[in-house]
């Protein structure tokens, strides 16, 4: 099941209005709306927030949007966030992030930072801190209970609650929304929240994005968002059942979760057994590894120092570099590419194998290094440890990338090799050094494997693939 799809269907159906029935004798929202007003007027007469650019004083309605998203139900009430929020980023930034650098959480007050919002969480974990006195003279970016955060560089589309007392302040890439309720609360902040993570929210959020080097928006981009607005009774009773469907959506989540980890523990063991002979029976009348070996390489003698393994009857002890060859990949200059298709497939990184799937975006028409088909490709820079068998036929591949290719097919089988590297792929993550971890040509090189005859390595891969056919049976069942 897709919960992620699912989740976000019940978010899309609570801001329609749909997720409980409307009641008229609920107080409309353009009457909590106009308190709303009356008390940001009142905040900024006092000086305590600033008046934005094109505001309005209570009593004017025609700020009420027109060309809105969509029809609300009777009782709703469509505005934008800069009429029931104060919103603003960190003013004098530069000073106060000088000052912060020789501060600590003891003698600080914490500045939140884009990064303190991933996930829909608060992350309290802070770098930079400014003095107290620092942060009373900038009152307007003070960061109070119950205020939203959002990043507006980086991570657009994260939003989180602040939830704790105490004093905090804006620090850079982060702007807060606080939400200007006065002594009555009339919009939750849980309510806001809830919209700006739908699928119209999130539109709305990012519609004036500027794609640059990181995706950025801007504060009065924030402001201008379109919400609407339920009933104040009416946003209770949605999200009361908005958690109850989600805590729903949540177990399901962690049942799926402990499938799959049951899964993937299942598919190790799988493995394991596999390339240590104890997945299939061995049958006498299969022709010996050591004679496979023999025929790649004529001059193979198997080495002394290998004979503590447990080598089942029939199968050779070997390292890798007698059975395979291994191309390493080579980046290509930017001018060398394409998108529109022309050429062989780039596979410029691990994000190109997604499911057990290979998804090119790159191509080229001049490639170098090329992975042929039946290769299994390995990425063994950066994210490490992905691996698939190349069944598109001719790709070149980048240096985040390792092509490994049976010396002989027709006796080493690509599928089987795959088990091999697959088995062996915690061994070679923890061989992988650098600060970008990697692994290297010796480390694949210098793997030492045992072989089964070639009859043997098909019973293993038909057994295997009788075992996962079982377990996507199961998963789907159980999942959908």
């Amino acid at each position: 099941m897709d919960t992620k799809k699912l989740r976000q269907k019940i978010l899309d159906l609570a801001i329609h209005g749909k997720l409980v029935p409307q009641d008229p004798n609920d107080e409309p929202a353009s009457v909590l709306l106009e308190r709303i007003r009356a008390e940001k007027e009142k905040l900024i007469k006092e000086g305590k927030i600033k008046a934005p650019k094109k505001y309005k004083s209570a009593g004017d309605t025609s700020h009420y949007p027109k060309d809105v998203p969509f029809e609300v139900p009777e009782g709703w009430v469509w505005t934008t966030i800069d009429d029931i929020a104060f919103v603003t980023k960190l003013a004098g930034f530069e000073y106060t992030e000088f000052i912060a650098n020789n501060l600590t959480g003891t003698d600080g007050v914490p500045l939140f930072k884009g990064k303190n919002v991933q996930d829909g969480k608060i992350i309290y974990k802070f770098e930079s801190f400014i003095p107290k006195a620092v942060s009373d003279e900038l009152p307007r970016s003070q960061v109070r209970k119950k205020c939203l955060l959002t990043p507006y560089v980086g991570t657009i589309g994260n939003i989180g609650i602040h939830d704790k007392e105490g004093f905090y302040h804006l620090g850079s890439n982060v702007g807060k929304i606080e939400i200007l309720n006065g002594k009555q609360t009339d919009i939750y902040e849980e309510y806001v929240k809830l919209f700006l993570q739908s699928t119209v929210g999130y539109k709305e959020l990012t519609k004036q994005k500027k794609a640059t080097a990181q995706d950025s928006i801007s504060i009065e981009a924030i402001r201008e968002v379109f919400i609407p607005i339920p009933p104040r009774l009416e946003q209770q009773r949605v999200l009361q059942q908005l958690n109850h469907w989600l805590s729903f959506v949540e177990s399901i989540e962690h049942v799926e979760i402990g499938i799959r980890e049951t899964v993937c523990a299942a598919k190790a063991n799988i493995l394991d057994l596999a390339i240590h002979g104890k997945l299939v029976p061995q049958d006498p009348s299969d022709e010996p590894a050591i004679e496979l070996l023999k025929r790649i390489n004529p001059d193979f003698k198997p080495s002394d120092n290998l004979h503590y393994l447990d080598c089942p009857s029939g199968w050779a002890v070997t390292q890798m570099k007698s059975i395979i060859e291994l191309l390493s990949g080579r980046d290509l200059d930017n001018s060398r590419c394409n998108s529109e298709g022309y050429g062989v497939p780039y596979l410029v990184g691990a994000s190109c194998i997604d499911k057990g799937r290979i998804n090119t975006y790159r191509w080229t028409e001049t490639p170098e290094v090329i992975s042929k088909e039946g290769d299994v490709l390995l990425s063994c820079k950066g994210t490490v440890g992905e691996v698939i068998l190349n069944t598109m036929g001719n790709l070149h591949i980048a240096r985040q990338f390792m092509a490994i290719r049976s010396k002989a097919p027709q006796y080493i089988l690509p599928d089987y090799l795959g088990i091999i590297i697959k088995a062996s792929i915690e061994i070679l993550k923890k061989a992988a050094r650098g600060i970008i971890p990697g692994i290297s040509r010796e480390d694949i090189l210098g793997l030492t494997v045992m072989i089964p005859p070639s009859e043997e390595q098909q019973r293993i891969l038909s057994r295997i693939a009788e075992f996962n056919q079982s377990v996507s049976l199961i998963v789907a069942n159980t999942c959908n």
